[in-house]
């Protein structure tokens, strides 16, 4: 027999049954200097004791006698328990991982409408995907026939929602934007507003409060033309979700 294998095995199973060397030799009749003895292989446990002490220890004789487990050993209810009470957090933090993956491939989907269809015809799309916001206006069309013929030479636009700024176009008196001077009717048939950024403030706010899109057109006299549009919210169907 090895004395060392022995008294490593008795060391270590001790210490997962969470004794100390004094409670593990009051429960055998011996005193914590004799265990630390057998522990160091310095000597070995009375043939006497070998029973209770395996009992106490989890194991079977043999395998004290030999200084090591066997393979089909099963794990002690102290490690399962160790096992276990490591395994629960590990899951929640997976599953916790899992739900933030799901919910930032949730895709909100929804229609952008003019508030006011006589005044102006509005087609567009707003996305949330996760923390991004995405506004894509392709078609602006107004109602108003007498002002397709203005000629403009510059303007500016402003996207807001619930009075915060969201994105536009700089205006400048003395520099033109525009390439070139286009009546309104030319200009609106081409415009595109585009706006991809992180959501803000939150998607609450930007969906429970319309869009404001401001327009001051500079026409060839250097005259400032304001138009004002209400943009609608509208949820076409139920919000889409992907996995």
């Amino acid at each position: 027999m090895d004395q060392i294998k022995i008294g490593k095995l008795i060391a270590k199973q001790r210490k997962e049954k969470g004794l100390t060397q004094q409670e593990l030799g009051d429960k055998v009749g011996v005193g914590y200097r004799a265990v630390s003895k057998w522990e160091t292989g310095q000597t070995m446990p009375d043939i006497s004791i070998i029973n209770e002490l395996s009992q106490i220890l989890g194991i079977t004789a043999d395998e004290l006698l030999k200084g090591e487990l066997n393979k089909q050993t099963k794990t002690t209810p102290k490690s399962k328990k160790k096992y276990l009470l490591l395994l629960i957090p590990l899951s929640i933090l997976i599953l916790s991982i899992v739900f933030v993956i799901k919910q930032n491939n949730k895709v909100y989907e929804y229609d952008l409408v003019s508030a006011d269809q006589y005044d102006c015809q509005i087609e567009g799309k707003l996305t949330i995907i996760g923390n991004t916001i995405t506004i894509n206006i392709d078609k602006i069309m107004f109602n108003d026939y007498d002002f397709y013929s203005t000629i403009i030479k510059n303007y500016e636009y402003r996207l807001s929602s619930n009075g915060e700024y969201i994105v536009g176009v700089g205006y400048s008196d003395t520099t033109d934007i525009m390439a070139k001077k286009v009546p309104i009717l030319e200009f609106q048939e081409d415009l595109k507003i585009h706006y991809s950024d992180r959501l803000m403030p939150s998607k609450e706010n930007i969906i429970n409060n319309n869009l404001m899109l401001e327009f001051n057109f500079v026409d060839t006299a250097d005259n400032i033309i304001n138009k004002k549009i209400e943009i609608l919210i509208m949820a076409p169907n139920d919000d889409k979700s992907t996995n």
